[in-house]
């Protein structure tokens, strides 16, 4: 049997509005726990992310003090060779 609108008694509408209410803040409050954990998730990820980073940074720093110093001794190799080795053996650099 259907019951209209109409003819519904002001206590089911009540227990309607109540029940909708309390189905709709379930599926709120569900929603909100599945952001907070994708948030946290979405946090965790950048906190690695940012390790690697720095990580990959700490190792490119390294690489290019290396370099430098490597350069540096170059640099003094050849003034060596220059100041050392007779006119006619002149070390040749690879230019």
């Amino acid at each position: 049997m259907t019951v209209s609108a109409s003819a519904r008694t002001n206590t089911e509408m009540e227990a309607l509005i109540i029940g909708g209410a309390t189905i709709v803040s379930g599926l709120l409050g569900l929603v909100a726990q599945i952001a907070a954990r994708a948030r946290r998730e979405n946090n965790r990820a950048h906190d690695h992310n940012l390790m690697v980073l720095q990580t990959i940074d700490r190792r490119t720093t390294k690489m290019d003090d290396k370099l430098d110093q490597h350069g540096e001794w170059i640099a003094g190799h050849d003034a060596w060779h220059g100041a050392t080795d007779p006119p006619d053996q002149k070390w040749k650099s690879r230019d």
